[in-house]
């Protein structure tokens, strides 16, 4: 199809990241808020007008979609990584609790060999086995624009 259209691989699936973006824009989730408010949805974070500091301790942010589903994929949608970054004063780490989410940790503020157990944790406790997508916890840097993972 890509032949067909005239169009090469990468242009096509940046435009889908840029479809899903709109589709489904990203979200930073208080689990307070999330907990006690089903109409919630979500800080919109991406808004140059928001002025809402990220945390930096260990609880850190839970990046979802505005849809809750399939939300993990957020951090990488255009300019996601990059706003995060600018917010949280720095590189970060990712840990992705299953497909629907992932939280956000200052690198200044947060222990890999720490995030990883209570990744290990998590997912053996809450996360269903349809919904889990890796034990790995992932590294952002944002002077390089570089994802890794530890």
């Amino acid at each position: 199809m890509l032949q067909k259209w005239e169009q090469d691989e990468q242009s096509v699936f940046n435009e889908a990241l840029l479809n899903t973006y709109f589709i489904s824009p990203p979200r930073i989730y208080c689990w307070e808020k999330l907990l006690y408010n089903l109409d919630y949805e979500g800080e919109n974070f991406m808004n140059l007008l928001f002025d809402m500091s990220l945390k930096k301790d260990a609880i850190g942010n839970c990046l979802s979609t505005s849809v809750r589903t399939n939300g993990a994929v957020a951090v990488f949608l255009p300019g996601v990584a990059q706003r995060l970054g600018k917010l949280i004063g720095g590189s970060f780490y990712m840990v992705f609790t299953s497909i629907h989410e992932v939280m956000i940790h200052s690198e200044d503020s947060a222990d890999p060999r720490k995030l990883k157990e209570v990744l290990a944790e998590t997912v053996e406790e809450t996360t269903p086995e349809e919904d889990f997508l890796t034990y790995y916890v992932y590294h952002y840097n944002a002077e390089t624009g570089q994802f890794s993972y530890y």
